[in-house]
């Protein structure tokens, strides 16, 4: 039993004879290079069993947690950080690129673990400068497909559907982001934190105002129709979570920096 795949399936079993060294065994891959980006292979794979998948977003996100920070060492009576030699800066790479992808798989129990792992890597790397297009890859994946739905559209097609579907989870990962944020404390990060929101709340509540105009109107002429579409509900709730969710990242600004963002505007 090495392939990680079977090892994930052993850990999921009841009997702990088998589900005990099945567990073990990650914990020896975790020191391994590479193990994140076998685990990302895992998570895309569709033909495996969902729960298999899922396991494997849930380890990466134990790995990222035990493995992803540059290790402190001391060295000459000095206490030095060195570049992590079990998780390298391209591995980092490869795996912040692949996540954004992964929030377009159908299975919302792994998005929302993908959407997680995303929040813990940027309260480690973001601040230290070392995911500086962050945002702007979360805005990038939360806007895109908004605008090309019509307000006066009322049927939204399946692939209208997947591409408002995807945004909302864009903008779930944004909202985890802001609240992992609340924990900056080292002064430079917080500095720059503050001048990121200043310049995000305006986006943040235009985003907003247009998921709730897309909500608004498609009730309106779902209402008017003699024959209102079978996906009716399915659109309701989905763009009433886009504009909740985008609500709830203003109110994570809002609720924690609002004097700092009076200050700058004065």
């Amino acid at each position: 039993m090495n392939r990680i795949e079977d090892i994930l399936t052993a850990c999921a079993d009841v009997n702990l004879s088998i589900r005990k060294p099945a567990e073990e065994k990650l914990r020896m891959y975790e020191t391994q290079s590479g193990f994140s980006n076998a685990l990302l292979v895992i998570v895309g794979n569709e033909q495996l069993e969902t729960h298999v998948r899922l396991l494997a977003i849930i380890c990466l996100k134990n790995v990222v947690r035990r493995q992803w920070r540059k290790r402190s060492v001391v060295q000459n009576n000095k206490q030095n950080n060195v570049d992590n030699n079990i998780i390298t800066n391209e591995e980092k790479t490869y795996v912040k690129n692949q996540l954004f992808g992964c929030l377009s798989y159908p299975s919302k129990v792994i998005t929302v673990q993908v959407c997680a792992v995303i929040a813990l890597i940027a309260r480690i790397d973001w601040p230290l400068g070392e995911w500086p297009d962050l945002f702007q890859k979360l805005l990038y994946f939360a806007g895109s497909g908004q605008q090309l739905i019509s307000q006066q559209q009322h049927v939204i097609s399946n692939q209208d559907h997947n591409k408002l579907s995807n945004c909302n989870k864009a903008i779930v990962s944004l909202n985890k982001v802001l609240k992992e944020f609340l924990s900056i404390r080292v002064p430079s990060a917080k500095r720059n934190y503050e001048n990121v929101i200043y310049e995000l709340l305006p986006v943040l509540m235009s985003d907003f105002s247009r998921n709730l105009q897309l909500l608004v109107h498609f009730i309106q002429n779902t209402m008017s129709s003699s024959a209102p579409p079978a996906n009716t509900n399915d659109v309701v709730i989905l763009l009433s979570e886009l504009s909740k969710n985008s609500l709830k990242c203003i109110y994570h600004i809002l609720a924690t920096e609002f004097e700092t963002i009076v200050v700058e505007q004065q």
